[in-house]
């Protein structure tokens, strides 16, 4: 009998029938019955993969279908509706979801793809690409490239390549490569080569080597801001007092602007149209058609230009 039972759970589901016609002629007793049901339930869970008890794998992209790992748990790969790793988890291949959320440790060894968003509050790290509608970072980050439309940021996210995304607001700590996107807004530090984008707002700390935009408003908190080059139709910098920061200057290397309005910067070379140079600055050379400057700017050698 017990030879019978162990064919009888690697057997398909409607063999079950025949567990009741052999319970019902006598042929095994209710608790082997019970034990069976029980062991074929079991198998039914296990299937032929191996994975911790925390871990619920479904491996369809069904609307409602949703892969969890709440313990400690390895996939090699996810495609579903939903993956969500509040434990340990990690996936050995591309994720393909309409929502990522991890709230644990997570590693994926794949790209990602999730069409509705990627939620972290704990700590994601993938060895592909991350593209999402909406990525939120409350934790921590590290990928090679992101293309979502809104990219929101308050914990610390390190990209070894470029962003694109429409709009980005990050309050965290952000390292990238490349930033290319319509609004940046940042309050927290952005360190990056190149940052492009129709309208940039900075009011935390920037390090950056050329910076372009259509309008561009720096407000440096904290003397850590470094800029090789700017170049903007509009751009006004200044200072912001800090409690536990003295006022200091940013430091730039080259601006070109239609029409800048400045103080407590530090720069190399300006060229605009029209310049407010303002208290604190130090200019090493000036050209511009309209200038007006504070008494106290130091400006080294000044041009004025003539009107096109």
């Amino acid at each position: 009998i017990q030879a019978r039972i162990n064919e009888l759970i690697k057997m398909d589901d409607d063999l079950k029938n025949k567990l009741k016609r052999m319970l019902e002629n006598g042929e095994i007793n209710g608790e082997i019955y019970k034990d069976m049901i029980r062991r074929w339930g079991k198998s039914d869970q296990e299937g032929s993969s191996s994975r911790d008890p925390g871990e619920e794998k479904t491996t369809s992209h069904e609307s409602d279908s949703v892969i969890r790992i709440s313990g400690s748990g390895e996939l090699p790969e996810a495609r579903a509706h939903e993956l969500r790793i509040s434990g340990s988890g990690r996936v050995n291949g591309p994720v393909e979801v309409d929502v990522l959320s991890a709230s644990g440790s997570a590693r994926i060894s794949g790209n990602v793809k999730a069409k509705e968003k990627v939620e972290i509050s704990g700590s994601l790290r993938t060895s592909g690409n991350v593209e999402s509608g909406s990525i939120e970072i409350s934790g921590s980050l590290r990928t090679s490239n992101i293309s979502c439309s809104h990219f929101e940021n308050s914990g610390s996210a390190k990209v070894e390549g470029d962003i694109e995304a429409d709009n980005i607001d990050t309050s965290g700590s952000l390292q990238v490569d490349n930033v290319r996107c319509d609004e940046l807004d940042s309050s927290g530090s952005v360190k990056a080569k190149n940052i492009e984008g129709r309208k940039i707002e900075i009011s935390g700390s920037v390090n950056a080597d050329f910076i372009k935009a259509e309008e561009f408003t720096l407000e440096n908190w904290g003397g850590n801001t470094r800029i090789g080059k700017v170049e903007s139709k509009k751009f006004r910098a200044g200072t912001k007092n800090g409690f536990l920061f003295g006022k200091s200057r940013a430091e730039i290397g080259e601006i070109e602007a239609e029409r800048i309005e400045i103080e407590d910067v530090k720069c190399g070379k300006i060229k605009a149209d029209e310049a407010v140079i303002g208290d604190n600055c130090e200019i090493d050379y000036l050209e511009a058609r309209v200038m007006k400057l504070s008494d106290r700017a130091k400006i080294r050698e000044k041009k004025i230009t003539e009107e096109e």
